[in-house]
């Protein structure tokens, strides 16, 4: 068995065949209640699921958040035994941020929106879910430092024990992140997005 990033790393298609389904698998309700100001767009996979070589992942579950660019922040609830390690991961980011939170004691994997222009502010809704009930986050910005449109990925067993990664899309380049929880400064440091790239729907 291997991590999701090692495999993605040497597979042909990268997180294509994980992008691929979205139009299929995708959810907007969801049985678990959502916290206010985020919107659900999601789904999980098992591990039979999935098609050679990502079969062979070290976790029963990969959760995929969703981005909408009209919503300042899409979020997917994970379910899961206590110390279970699973995998979140969201698409095309390009200044947006990844997040892991607890909020009434349900874990969700988020993608926070960022634009440009502010019209759509993530940042300032999460500030806000930070300070009115969340219990412990995990955020960063995937897309720092890479040339490429980047898949977000955190390998969580816990909230202090996790990992979190940037993948490159086309290049499959992989950084890990130096990310911890319940550190909020990224969302108070200056974004600078690509022109005219913002992260889409699929």
């Amino acid at each position: 068995m291997c991590t999701l990033p090692e495999l993605l790393r040497h597979a042909t298609n990268g997180v294509s065949p994980l992008k691929g389904i979205i139009g299929e698998k995708l959810q907007t309700v969801s049985s678990s209640p959502i916290p206010p100001g985020c919107s659900c767009y999601g789904f999980h996979l098992a591990k039979d699921e999935l098609a050679p070589p990502l079969n062979r992942i070290d976790a029963k579950f990969i959760h995929v958040v969703v981005h909408n660019p009209e919503k300042e922040i899409t979020c997917y609830p994970i379910q899961r035994e206590s110390g279970e390690k699973i995998y979140a991961v969201s698409f095309d980011f390009s200044g947006c941020f990844m997040a892991l939170f607890e909020h009434g004691g349900i874990l969700y994997a988020a993608h926070i929106t960022t634009s440009s222009d502010q019209s759509v502010n993530g940042r300032a809704a999460f500030t806000t879910l930070i300070r009115g009930g969340i219990t412990n986050y995990i955020v960063y910005n995937p897309f720092e430092g890479m040339e490429d449109h980047t898949a977000g990925i955190i390998e969580f067993t816990g909230f202090d024990s996790f990992h979190c990664y940037s993948f490159g899309q086309n290049n499959h380049s992989l950084r890990k992140r130096e990310v911890n929880k319940n550190d909020a400064h990224v969302l108070t440091e200056t974004a600078h997005p690509r022109p005219q790239s913002r992260c889409v729907l699929f």
